[in-house]
């Protein structure tokens, strides 16, 4: 019996897609980290640049304003968990 490959491609396909949903809860933290890490290289340079502070001051600073962010919006989510 002849094939033409679209069951195997099928196979692949599906493959793909279990194995992308399956490993997605533990790539996106990754993925994030490695977003926001680049992210913040490239602020870091940036407010030295314009502040005229150290490039560890810079950095120390925007750990901080991140810090803070985050705790405002699990804050937020938090409260809008409570009231829902």
């Amino acid at each position: 019996m002849a094939s033409n490959g679209f069951l195997f491609v099928g196979l692949l396909t599906g493959a793909g897609v279990f194995a992308a949903l399956f490993l997605l809860p533990w790539l996106a933290p990754l993925l994030h980290l490695l977003v926001i890490a680049g992210l913040g290289a490239g602020l870091v340079g940036a407010a030295a640049a314009v502040t005229g502070l150290g490039w560890g001051v810079s950095a120390a600073c925007l750990v901080a304003a991140g810090a803070v962010l985050t705790l405002a919006v699990d804050l937020v989510r938090r409260v809008l968990a409570l009231l829902h």
